[in-house]
Formats: C-alpha cells, sequence, structure tokens
C-alpha cells in the first residue's frame, strides 16, 4: 500500500492505522523462593553448581554465563560484565551479546562471593570461568543434562534452564524491585518488554502496595485518635 500512495493510486495508507496485535504474554514457569533454595542445596554437590547460582541470583541467559572469561567477574565491585556468549549449538563464542541491551553489567550479592572466587581459583584471566573437570569448553546440553538430574534429586518442579532467569525476575518483583532495575539486570532494552513478560506478578504487586499503603494511613489514623482522647 505504501507504494500506492508512492504512486498516487492513494491518498493516504490506511493500514497506518490499523493496530497491530498485542504480542501473547509468554508461558513459562519459576520456581518459588522455597523451591529454589531446596534445588541450591541440591546443586551444590555439583561441579557445575555457580552456573545454577548465576542463573537463579543474577538473571543471566545460559549463554551469557557460559561466555563468561574471568576478567568478566570482578570481586572487589562486585559486578560481573556481560559482553560475550557461547554460541546455541556450543561451537564457540560470540563476541557481544544477544542485542545491544544485552550488554551490561550486573551486580551480585556478597554472599556468592567465595562460590565465585572458587570457580575463578587457579585460573588466568582470560579462561573461561567454568570450564569441564578436563578444561575443555562446556556445552550448554552438558548443563541441560545436569540441570534435570538435579531437579529429580531436588524433588522441584520440572522447569528449562531459560526459567532460572525467569525465578530470579519473579522473586525481585515480588520484592518490591523497580520493574525498571529488573529489565536492567535481564539486559531489557524496554521497561515495557519486562512488565510485558512479567504481568502474572504485577497484581498481586498491585493488591499488596495497597494494603501496605491502607496500613500506613491507618496507623496514622489510629495514633491521632489516641493523641486526641489523650
Amino acid at each position: 500500500m505504501t507504494s500506492a500512495v508512492k504512486q498516487q493510486l492513494l491518498a493516504t495508507n490506511p493500514a497506518h492505522t490499523v493496530e497491530k496485535p498485542k504480542q501473547k504474554a509468554k508461558q513459562f514457569n519459576v520456581w518459588s523462593e522455597e523451591e529454589t533454595i531446596r534445588f541450591l542445596a541440591v546443586a551444590k554437590q555439583s561441579r557445575y553448581y555457580i552456573v545454577f547460582l548465576l542463573a537463579i541470583y543474577t538473571g543471566m541467559r545460559q549463554g551469557e554465563i557460559l561466555g563468561l572469561r574471568v576478567r568478566d567477574v570482578d570481586i572487589q565491585r562486585r559486578t560481573i560484565s556481560i559482553n560475550r556468549i557461547m554460541l546455541n549449538n556450543g561451537k564457540g563464542f560470540k563476541e557481544g551479546t544477544k542485542t545491544s541491551g544485552s550488554s551490561r553489567t550486573v551486580v551480585f550479592p556478597s554472599s556468592i562471593v567465595p562460590d565465585l572466587q572458587k570457580a575463578i581459583e587457579g585460573k588466568q584471566p582470560d579462561d573461561t570461568l567454568v570450564m569441564t573437570s578436563i578444561c575443555t569448553t562446556l556445552k550448554p546440553n552438558n548443563i541441560t543434562r545436569r540441570f534435570r538430574n538435579l531437579i529429580e534429586v531436588a524433588k522441584v518442579p520440572k522447569i528449562r534452564f531459560h526459567d532460572l532467569r525467569h525465578t530470579h525476575a519473579t522473586i525481585m518483583l515480588k520484592q518490591g524491585v523497580h520493574p525498571k532495575i529488573v529489565a536492567e539486570r535481564l539486559g531489557h532494552s524496554r521497561t515495557q518488554l519486562t512488565l510485558d513478560t512479567y504481568s502474572h506478578v504485577l497484581p498481586s504487586m498491585q493488591a499488596e502496595a495497597a494494603d501496605n499503603f491502607g496500613q500506613v494511613l491507618d496507623r496514622y489514623a489510629t495514633k491521632n485518635a489516641t493523641t486526641s482522647e489523650n
């Protein structure tokens, strides 16, 4: 139709007034806080514990974690720079990330510093952070297989590895973390993408916010009433 407008067959393009259908929210499953802790307790015995730990505590994608080099981890500042990913087929790495917004720096909690120090120990700055027992590249299918085995042992609901990222975001949003911060951690280019993806969390967040607001005013009302009586 744009071509027809250029040829003056149409005055305007009627398609421009048609709204694009809203993208349906992606379906995924997440663990509760209790299920997450139960899984990590079992995964701690795994050689690749740090992979699962980073997915849950930072929301990084599998390819981003497997693409990390030792120099990407700053223990002093508690940050991880994400600027390289492993290809989905496990055959090499790609400098840069999924999108321009995916290149980012993520802060990690002090509680996982000892685990990261252990993962770094004995490695050179340019070494890949996580490798196999014979110091070869760790492939995504190796992690997926180990992940499924650990799920069975931990007796937690079956989810995909990528759902650990969703679990991270969901727990943060439920804690009241601003969606913009969550978007930055996930490498989303727009906060709206985060809001659309995790819209299932928002109704409960709104209800909790409303209750908290009501409790604040109720406390002041009770306090003022008591003061007036005195």
